[in-house]
């Protein structure tokens, strides 16, 4: 098995955990230098987004704004809005409170060197936040639609 597919293995392991709690759907996306794994609800307006960086062996999770149910044809802006947030920001700008989240800062501050194990340790956090914060995270969205 090649590093692209543990990776991307590894991802869809450690995020099952969604599909229980409403996210029923997912589509995959994947190319030469980037792997995501977007899960979408049925009955919510809003996406969880995994996006693998292959250049520099990196991750990132994003809410993302759904349009009519699917995903926004934009990257960060559609049609004047901004329709994905990084999950940090969310931590950052206070408006989801978790202290523990900043260990995904010091995650990359730890592991410079460009490896599967930052992708390891950073998913292994990421999963870890997202099941403490995932009502919080969809209530958050819930108000701001």
């Amino acid at each position: 098995m090649d590093k692209k597919e543990k990776i991307k293995n590894l991802i869809i392991e450690n995020t099952s955990f969604l599909k229980e709690v409403g996210y029923d759907n997912f589509i995959e996306k994947s190319d030469v230098w980037d792997y995501t794994l977007s899960y979408i609800s049925s009955n919510r307006d809003h996406a969880i987004e995994f996006e693998v960086d292959y250049r520099d062996l990196d991750v990132f999770v994003l809410v993302t704004v759904l349009e009519d149910g699917k995903l926004p044809s934009g990257y960060y802006m559609n049609k004047g809005k901004q329709v994905r947030t990084h999950l940090e920001k969310l931590f950052e700008s206070g408006k989801i409170m978790d202290e523990e989240w900043t260990r995904i800062i010091d995650i990359r501050k730890e592991q410079k060197d460009k490896n599967e194990r930052k992708i390891i340790a950073l998913m292994n956090e990421y999963s870890t936040i997202l099941k403490k914060n995932i009502n919080n995270i969809q209530k958050l969205c819930s108000n701001e639609e």
